[in-house]
C-alpha cells in the first residue's frame, strides 16, 4: 500500500507521540506542542513557520518530518529556502516509500509557499548513510558551502565532533 501523508493536528498528535517514543528520539516534553503551535494551527492569520508531516502505511504511523519555513542556516535564510528537518522512519516501515513520500510532500508544500528550492542538512556519520543515498537519488546536491556544525559553516582547520550536528547542507531546485 502507498504511504499516506497528513499534517500534524490535535487529532493525530498521539500518533507522533507514539512514534517518537518507539524510535527513542531525544525530544523534550514540549516538542509536539511547539510543532502544533508553529504549524497550520496558528491563530490570527499568523504566518506558518513550519509544518510537521506524518507518514502512514495501512493507517499506522510510519514516519515524520518537519518543513521549516524559517531555518537557522544563513544561506537558506538569505535565499528564502525552506528546510526539510528531522526526517525519521520507523524501522518496521523502511524501504516502503514513507521517506520518499514525506520528502515529495515537503517539495509540494514548499513550492506552494513560493519557494524555488528546498534544502536539508544530513549528518556525516555512518548512521546517515541511507539518507545520503536517498537524498542524492531524489535530486538533492550539496549547497557548495562545505560542512557545517550546528548551522555554522566550518572553516579550514576547525575541529568538530562527528555527531548529529556535523552536517552537509543540500538543496534541490523545485
Amino acid at each position: 500500500m502507498m504511504p499516506h501523508i497528513d499534517l500534524l493536528s490535535q487529532d493525530n498528535q498521539k500518533d507522533l507521540e507514539k512514534l517518537i517514543q518507539d524510535l527513542r528520539l531525544d525530544k523534550d516534553s514540549q516538542y509536539i506542542e511547539r510543532c502544533l503551535a508553529l504549524g497550520t494551527n496558528k491563530k490570527n492569520g499568523e504566518a506558518i513557520e513550519r509544518e510537521t508531516l506524518l507518514g502512514y502505511i495501512d493507517q499506522q504511523i510510519a514516519g515524520f518530518c518537519i518543513l521549516n519555513f524559517k531555518p537557522a542556516y544563513p544561506p537558506f535564510i538569505k535565499f528564502n529556502i525552506p528546510e526539510l528537518q528531522d526526517l525519521n522512519t520507523h524501522p518496521d516501515f523502511r524501504q516502503r516509500g514513507v521517506a520518499t513520500a514525506l520528502i515529495q510532500k515537503c517539495e509540494l508544500l514548499a513550492k506552494q509557499h513560493g519557494a524555488q528550492s528546498l534544502g536539508l542538512g544530513v549528518g556525516l556519520h555512518t548512521g546517515y548513510g541511507k539518507a545520503h543515498r536517498l537524498y542524492v537519488k531524489m535530486g538533492f546536491i550539496p549547497d557548495g558551502e562545505g560542512v557545517v556544525y550546528d548551522t555554522q559553516i566550518i572553516q579550514p582547520h576547525d575541529i568538530r565532533s562527528i555527531d548529529d550536528d556535523l552536517c552537509l547542507m543540500m538543496t534541490k531546485d523545485l
